[in-house]
């Protein structure tokens, strides 16, 4: 659509098209962390452990930093609308909310960055218990 300050729709406009292929190329980064972490947590099950525990790290930091980066596709593409996307008749202000609220959820918290963290550096993954401040993650056998 276009704006009241230009008769160019948004998807002829060129810093619109360069924030789409960003947030394609967020998106799509992200996905193919979340893909590749839990084919190996899948795979890991059979084996149990220590890997299974990296590999549940693993995922799970993709998982939040997947929802993390969607809603920075989202913001991107905000931006890039200028004050056309803050009309709640557009589905962009509508997407941002969603994405802002989605990322409030526990698997968003940035909280799963810490056992990742501890085990990629040789650590265990530390508390099990989210109400002593971490997720919960497989223990070795």
């Amino acid at each position: 659509k276009s704006t009241t300050a230009s008769p160019v729709p948004l998807r002829e406009r060129e810093p619109v098209q360069d924030a789409v292929a960003r947030a394609e190329a967020v998106t799509g980064a992200a996905r193919a962390f979340v893909t590749e972490t839990l084919d190996a947590a899948w795979n890991a099950l059979d084996t149990g452990g220590d890997p299974l525990v990296r590999a549940v790290v693993r995922a799970q930091l993709a998982i939040t930093h997947a929802m993390n980066e969607a809603v920075r596709a989202v913001d991107i593409c905000f931006h890039a609308a200028g004050t056309n996307a803050i009309s709640s008749a557009n589905r962009l202000e509508r997407f941002l909310r969603d994405a802002h609220t989605g990322v409030q959820h526990a698997a968003g918290l940035t909280i799963h960055q810490r056992p990742a963290g501890r085990v990629i550096l040789g650590l265990d993954p530390g508390p099990a218990d989210p109400a002593r401040e971490g997720p919960s993650t497989p223990r070795p056998s």
